[in-house]
């Protein structure tokens, strides 16, 4: 289990490791650079930090510094996905992708059953107006 002094540092080296990233590789408001040092200080959280970044980034005023914006290869690109996917959903990815599966089925299915119905309408077309060219108008 661990213990408080250890939480405490470990969330110490998360608020470090952000703030380390953030002034290496982004671009922002000088006045920023005050969140930053609120959060060395322990004056607001990692989450807090994370959350005004998000929000800086979302309105476009933080931005990536060039050399880190997207300079990654196809490859790299697609581990970096899957890392994200697997930090959100855990290591069972064979899950995720059967849900996938089930869920692309099921689309599969109803589009299927769409078509049919969509023939049968068509087959039936001249009937349906027969049926209603029958029809009176109830305030005839």
């Amino acid at each position: 289990m661990t213990g408080r002094n250890e939480l405490a540092s470990t969330l110490g080296t998360n608020v470090k490791l952000l703030v380390e990233t953030y002034r290496q590789q982004y671009n922002y408001p000088s006045w920023f650079e005050n969140t930053l040092g609120y959060a060395e200080s322990g004056q607001i959280s990692a989450l807090a930090l994370q959350q005004a970044a998000g929000n800086l980034l979302d309105e476009g005023i933080m931005t990536r510094k060039p050399q880190f914006a997207g300079g990654l290869t196809p490859t790299d690109r697609k581990r970096e996905i899957e890392k994200v996917v697997t930090d959100y959903y855990g290591d069972d990815i064979a899950n995720l992708y059967a849900d996938h599966q089930n869920q692309e089925a099921r689309l599969n299915a109803a589009l299927t059953h769409r078509e049919a119905n969509q023939a049968n309408i068509s087959a039936n077309t001249n009937k349906i107006e027969e049926l209603f060219s029958g029809q009176q108008n109830i305030y005839d």
